[in-house]
């Protein structure tokens, strides 16, 4: 299937890599999240996102984390390079009351949001 040549065109506006619109072609899905992360990158994004995380402290000891009893879902994706799927797993060692959801790439976290949405929705709602 040959995509409309003005789609083409439209995405080629935010892109001038080629590979980069093959896969907006194949998963448009990726364009809107990456329209979202451009949107942090234009200075007034950019500043909001710096301000919420501004008050973020490091924890000084991993260790520390142990002592976390609430309940606490992890959700990851393998080759994640922002969220890397090993601290998921850290951190699920840590925290005794985590459960960890992994999923092997993008296309499966997307694939899995019917179900995701109602694990998040039980978990929140105290449910599961």
């Amino acid at each position: 299937m040959t995509p409309h040549p003005n789609k083409l065109d439209h995405i080629a506006l935010y892109v001038s890599d080629p590979e980069r619109v093959a896969q907006y072609v194949q998963s448009p899905w990726k364009l809107e999240i990456d329209k979202v992360m451009w949107e942090h990158e234009h200075p007034d994004g950019l500043a909001r996102a710096i301000r919420e995380v501004i008050e973020d402290w490091p924890v000084p000891d991993r260790e520390l984390l142990r002592k976390v009893t609430a309940p606490t879902l992890l959700i990851c994706i393998e080759g994640d390079d922002i969220h890397p799927a090993e601290l998921g797993r850290i951190l699920h060692d840590l925290l005794p009351s985590s459960e960890l959801l992994m999923f092997e790439s993008e296309i499966a976290l997307f694939q899995a949001i019917p179900s995701l949405v109602q694990r998040v929705g039980a978990f929140l709602t105290g449910n599961d």
